[in-house]
């Protein structure tokens, strides 16, 4: 009998941290589960710590190992193990986090109860000493949807991967940033039956004080976003799904240039002229606070100067 859910891990210079997560993993309290590591061309010691680990693993559960020696990036690592799992289901955890003992066996469980091709939880934030509960939309209306971790994660839900397969869904090649909304996007834009647990039982842990991305940095986040956007609206188009989901298109492509507006200097023009389309009817976005649907509004009213002035507000 082969396995109810793989878990991917992909990893990349995890070493502070990866060790927790694959102990995590192994104390799952379920039948034995697939865990596929992915090292994206690690050059610290993660990998090392991967070896040592699975020579004393005794868990139940099966464990992958699948290195390279160059970063190819996370879209890519997930890629790999997708195609090497053999799950009925499948989700990820990424090298930083961890897994209540009991969160698959929920997630499975209920899958199988309600013959759902996808099983979606709350998921726990940890920032420094500060912790906090986000939860998902429920259903998978993306009209309704906002822009979220929550929402858009791998992490906190399980798919079937039947469901990936025949409808030849990966991640986009070569997007780091948002690799798991271009997933999870596409298949919950099926309408595949929906189930979720009341439990949050992954741990999403935050690095507080993190320094502010460069403009390199940036510029890349942006170049995901922005390109991620651009192939969900041309995968929906070819669908003939584009009318049927112009709200959540147009609220994905705005949210997508945002950072420009973030990232340090801003960028009001760019903004303006990005998806210009999407600067009309600002106040009707319900999934954006009330605060950023006015700040947003002024910018693109206002001339250049008074809305570089407003962008200086973020």
């Amino acid at each position: 009998m082969g396995f109810k859910l793989s878990v991917i891990v992909p990893y990349h210079n995890s070493e502070a941290t990866l060790e927790r997560t694959l102990l995590s993993l192994s104390n799952q309290q379920c039948e034995p589960i697939e865990i596929v590591l992915v090292n994206d061309g690690s050059i610290d010691h993660s990998h090392d710590i991967v070896k040592r680990f699975l020579a004393d693993n005794n868990s139940g559960h099966t464990f992958l190992d699948i290195s390279y020696d160059y970063q190819r990036g996370a879209s890519e690592a997930f890629n790999i193990g997708l195609k090497n799992c053999t799950g009925d289901f499948i989700c990820k955890c990424d090298s930083d986090d961890t897994v209540d003992a009991d969160y698959y066996s929920a997630l499975i469980c209920v899958a199988h109860k309600e013959n759902a091709a996808i099983v979606s939880s709350p998921m726990t934030v940890h920032s420094g000493r500060k912790t906090s509960v986000i939860k998902p939309f429920r259903g998978n209306n993306l009209n309704s949807m906002s822009i979220n971790t929550a929402n858009f994660s791998l992490c906190n839900r399980i798919i079937s991967r039947e469901l990936l397969i025949a409808n030849s869904i990966e991640a986009y090649p070569h997007i780091d940033r948002w690799d798991d909304l271009g997933i999870v996007a596409r298949v919950l834009a099926l309408k595949p039956k929906t189930a979720y647990i009341q439990k949050p039982g992954y741990h999403y842990y935050l690095t507080p004080g993190m320094k502010s991305l460069s403009r390199s940095g940036c510029n890349k986040l942006l170049r995901d976003h922005l390109l991620c956007a651009l192939l969900v609206e041309h995968w929906l188009t070819e669908c003939g799904l584009n009318k049927e989901y112009a709200e959540f298109i147009h609220l994905l492509k705005f949210v997508s240039k945002v950072k420009m507006l973030r990232c340090s200097p801003r960028d009001v023009a760019r903004w303006k002229a990005t998806f210009p389309e999407t600067n009309n009817g600002i106040m009707h976005l319900q999934q954006l606070s009330l605060t950023h649907r006015i700040l947003f509004t002024l910018i693109t009213k206002l001339p250049t100067g008074l809305s570089q002035w407003a962008a200086d507000r973020f």
